[in-house]
Formats: structure tokens, C-alpha cells, sequence
């Protein structure tokens, strides 16, 4: 029994496929998902690529967050541009490091990713890294994205670099490579 199934609200009705280990629950109106690993037992409100994506972090032993878009953690960043602040979708932890991952569909990568796709290092090792994941396969930051599987985007040697994967599983054990 996990130390926080007490605290979950008296009436949910769970659907459980044998094959995933998510429940699925509706609470005060809103649908809500149950995950394994996840800081907080349950989120709502997250779209369906955001939601797949759980679905495949959770898979992973390691303990993660769905992060608010407002209000949550956040990274402010030094560079110009259209925002100070960068509030990443996901973030994990796992063996002494923090990853900061943003899933999104292709159309909505641009250039301004780039300032936002960097690792933080201390004592000159990466303690914290970024990650953008986006639909479909792309060679460069504004190039429409072939329809099949997806592209992790990470910084090597001060330029986005993509690596393209053929699930949301392996899209997450990319994202989680050091």
C-alpha cells in the first residue's frame, strides 16, 4: 500500500487496464490519473501528449512531478527574450541529478527553445538538464516534423541536438541519459 492511498477522496471509481498501472478517476468534475512514481499521487488537466508522456515517465523507478505551468518550479533565465522565466512541464530525479522535461508538439518549437535547452553544472558536473521533447522526427529547431516518432532535443557543445526516437518510452530513456 503506498503511504498516500489513505489521503485519496472516498469515492473513486478506478478503471485499471491489466496491462498499465494508471487509475483513472473522476474527482470534483475533473478527470484525474493515478500514477506509481509521481511526487503527488494523482494529476488532471493534462493534455493528451502531456498525459501519454506520464503514462511512459511513469514507468521509470525514479520519482517525478508534473510541474505547474505558473506558480510551480521554475529556471529563470539570463538571455533575452520573451519571458524570464522557464517553468518545465515535468521534472525527475534520479541519481543525483535533476531533469527538467518539456514534451510539445513539433509546431511549437522555435528558436527561443534554445535559450532554455542548457545543464547546470556544479562543481563541473550537470546537476540539473534540460530537455525538450517534441512529435514527430525534426533535423532542426523551425523544420516541419515528419509524422512518426519523436525528437528529444538536448545542448552538446552550445547547440541543440536532436535524437530521434521511435516511442514516448524511448523518448523518456533519452531524455533521462546523463
Amino acid at each position: 500500500m503506498r503511504r498516500w492511498q489513505a489521503c485519496r477522496p472516498p469515492r473513486i471509481e478506478p478503471t485499471l487496464k491489466p496491462e498499465v498501472l494508471h487509475w483513472q478517476c473522476r474527482l470534483d468534475g475533473g478527470a484525474y490519473t493515478v500514477f506509481n512514481h509521481s511526487l503527488y499521487p494523482q494529476y488532471g488537466r493534462l493534455n493528451n501528449l502531456e498525459l501519454a508522456f506520464a503514462k511512459a515517465l511513469d514507468k521509470d523507478v525514479c520519482v517525478w512531478h508534473r510541474n505547474p505551468s505558473t506558480g510551480g518550479f521554475h529556471i529563470p533565465l539570463l538571455s533575452e527574450g520573451d519571458s524570464s522565466s522557464f517553468y518545465p512541464d515535468f521534472i525527475v530525479w534520479k541519481k543525483g541529478k535533476i531533469y527538467c522535461l518539456d514534451p510539445k508538439g513539433g509546431h511549437l518549437l522555435s528558436e527561443s527553445v534554445a535559450r532554455k535547452l542548457f545543464d547546470i553544472q556544479e562543481d563541473g558536473k550537470s546537476k540539473i538538464l534540460v530537455r525538450f521533447i517534441t512529435e514527430g522526427r525534426q533535423s532542426k529547431l523551425l523544420e516541419k516534423p515528419a509524422p512518426d516518432g519523436f525528437t528529444v532535443w538536448r545542448m552538446k557543445s552550445g547547440s541543440p541536438i536532436p535524437i530521434h526516437v521511435d516511442s514516448l518510452e524511448q523518448a523518456v530513456k533519452e531524455s533521462l541519459r546523463p
